[in-house]
C-alpha cells in the first residue's frame, strides 16, 4: 500500500518501504519527520551517534534534524512509513508532555508489545482508508485526529518506562551525550569549538573527550566536524548560495577556508561535492 495526500500545503504519505543498507537521513536535511515501523526481520541502526537494534515491532522516528542510518538489514526487513511535514507533525505532536520528549530523544527508538504491535498494524489500516476513501472536506480533519491518538498512544505505553526514567541522575554519561546532541544540532553551524560545547554541558573538555571516545569512539570535535559537514552537505545540495554565503552562514572566515576544510573532510570540493548532486527540484 502506498497513499500520498497533499491538502493545506501539508504532505503526508503513509506506505510499506523497504530501505537498503546505507540508507541515511543527515542533521536537518529536511523540513519533515519520518516514522518507520518494522512489521519484519532484524537489523542495526545508527540514530544520533549510538547504535540501536532493529527488530519486530521497532518504531523509529527519524527528525528532522537528526542523524539517522541504517548500517545493516536482514534480507526480510519490511517496514511501515509515515512522512509527515513539520508543520503538520507540530500540530499533531504539541499536546505531548514535556516528560515524553525527553524520554523520547534519550530512546529513539522504541520497543512494541505484541498487543502494541496488532493496535499500530490497525492503525495503519484505518489510516490507509482515511487518505483514500474519504471525502476531501473531511479528510484532513480525519487524519489530523488519527495522527493524534497515535503519538497519545505511544505516550501512554512508555508511561511506567518514563517514570523510571524521570528517576535518573541527570548528570550520567548518556543524558550528557544526549545534552551534547541537541547542542550540536541548534548550534553546529556558528559553533566550531569543544570549548563551547562543555561550557554548556558544565563540564570539562577532558571529560566529554571521556564521554564521546567510550560511547562513540569519537572525540568531540570529531562530532562536530561531523556535524558541520552534514549541514553543509544538505545546503550544497538543496540551496544556490554561493560558496561565500555559505561561507558566512557558517561562521568560515572565507570561502577558501571553507573549501579546504570540506576537502579535508570529503575528499572533494564543495564545487565538485554540489556538481554532483545539486536537486533544482528543492528550489521550486
Amino acid at each position: 500500500m502506498e497513499i500520498e495526500s497533499q491538502h493545506n500545503n501539508q504532505t503526508i504519505e503513509i506506505r510499506h518501504a523497504e530501505l537498503p543498507p546505507q540508507y541515511a537521513r543527515v542533521p536537518h536535511s529536511s523540513s519533515e519527520t519520518l516514522f518507520l515501523f518494522c512489521e519484519s526481520g532484524h537489523g542495526i541502526a545508527t540514530v544520533n551517534f549510538s547504535r540501536y537494534r532493529i527488530c519486530r515491532g521497532s518504531f523509529i522516528p527519524v527528525f528532522s534534524d537528526a542523524y539517522f542510518e541504517i548500517n545493516r538489514l536482514s534480507a526480510n526487513t519490511r517496514f511501515r512509513l509515515i512522512r509527515l511535514d513539520d508543520k503538520l507533525f507540530d500540530e499533531v505532536a504539541f499536546r505531548l508532555s514535556a516528560d515524553f520528549w525527553d524520554f523520547w530523544m534519550d530512546n529513539p527508538v522504541l520497543y512494541l508489545s505484541a498487543e502494541q504491535i496488532r493496535v499500530l498494524q490497525s492503525w495503519f489500516v484505518s489510516a490507509g482508508w482515511i487518505l483514500s476513501c474519504t471525502k476531501s472536506d473531511i479528510r484532513n480533519f480525519m487524519i489530523h485526529n488519527h495522527l493524534c491518538n497515535l503519538f497519545s498512544a505511544l505516550e501512554a505505553g512508555c508511561k511506567s518506562y518514563m517514570e523510571n526514567h524521570g528517576r535518573k541522575e541527570k548528570g550520567t554519561a548518556h543524558g550528557i551525550l544526549n545534552r551534547f546532541w541537541r547542542l550540536l544540532a541548534d548550534n553546529s553551524r556558528l559553533e566550531h569549538e569543544v570549548r563551547f560545547y562543555a561550557d554548556k554541558l558544565n563540564i570539562t573538555t577532558h571529560y566529554l573527550a571521556k564521554i564521546t571516545q567510550k560511547t562513540m569512539h569519537y572525540s568531540p570535535k570529531e562530532c562536530i566536524d561531523w556535524q558541520i559537514i552534514m549541514e553543509l552537505k544538505q545546503v550544497l545540495k538543496s540551496t544556490d548560495l554561493t560558496i561565500k554565503e555559505i561561507a558566512d552562514n557558517f561562521g568560515f572566515e572565507s570561502s577558501s577556508y571553507l573549501i579546504s576544510y570540506f576537502r579535508r573532510h570529503t575528499g572533494v570540493t564543495p564545487g565538485n561535492f554540489r556538481k554532483h548532486n545539486f536537486s533544482s527540484e528543492s528550489l521550486k
